[in-house]
């Protein structure tokens, strides 16, 4: 390798051991050919400073994981006429709510009640920061509230309770073992802001259940839902997704 050059290993097919570790050839085959590895490299360049690169590779990872699906059925029906019968187009925010840019919604989905007498009516939410404390500090890296009331709009949100990552206790059941580390280095006070020096946010229904999250925070709530009056404009859903 010299400078201004880059290397690129996309597999590779070996009829002997190179003694990197494998222990065995690196010959997988089918059909009598070897096996061919396809996929799509993505080279970044940026001259607009840290900030922009940061910004760019961080909302391109997001777009690239979150790619659209296409999906097809068979019909007889024209497109004036499937759109005139369904709904093409439905959004659960409330059209005064938009979440930021630096805001991803890590996961929404049916969580089930332990005792099964209220099955359906909670779901699990994961919300991510996606931009670490140094990236952008002047945008993107700064801390963001929500109000999650406003992310269910044919729902009312009855209560919220926070949980750790796994979703199996509560934030304020968890107490992590207190190390006696030789020679550990200081934590500033920005970094103790960012990562568990502030108490969290108060859940209530009165401020519309607002949360905060840090740079590259995830917080993880089951929210206990109920449905609002079935309207015409979202008579043809039956729940949240």
């Amino acid at each position: 390798m010299q400078d201004g050059g880059m290397e690129i290993m996309i597999h590779r097919r070996l009829l002997y051991d190179d003694a990197f570790g494998v222990g065995e050839p690196l010959n997988e085959s089918a059909y009598g050919q070897g096996l061919v590895v396809r996929g799509k490299n993505w080279l970044q360049f940026e001259i607009g400073g840290d900030a922009a690169a940061a910004q760019r590779h961080r909302f391109k990872a997001q777009e690239l994981f979150m790619d659209t699906i296409l999906s097809f059925i068979p019909t007889a029906l024209t497109y004036d006429e499937w759109h005139s019968k369904y709904n093409m187009w439905f959004s659960a925010f409330e059209e005064d709510q938009v979440i930021p840019k630096n805001i991803h919604i890590l996961t929404l989905e049916n969580w089930p009640d332990a005792n099964l007498q209220n099955q359906g009516n909670k779901v699990l939410l994961r919300l991510e920061h996606i931009f670490e404390v140094q990236e952008d500090r002047s945008n993107m890296s700064k801390p963001v509230s929500i109000e999650l009331d406003g992310l269910f709009k044919a729902f009312d949100i009855s209560s919220v309770e926070e949980v750790t990552l796994g979703a199996n206790l509560q934030v304020e059941k968890l107490h992590r073992l207190q190390w006696n580390v030789m020679n550990e280095v200081p934590v500033s006070s920005h970094e103790e802001a960012v990562h568990g020096g502030e108490e969290e946010d108060a859940l209530m229904p009165e401020n519309g259940w607002l949360v905060t999250l840090q740079p590259f925070q995830i917080r993880t709530f089951i929210i206990d839902l109920n449905a609002k009056l079935v309207t015409q404009a979202n008579k043809n859903y039956n729940g949240f997704c």
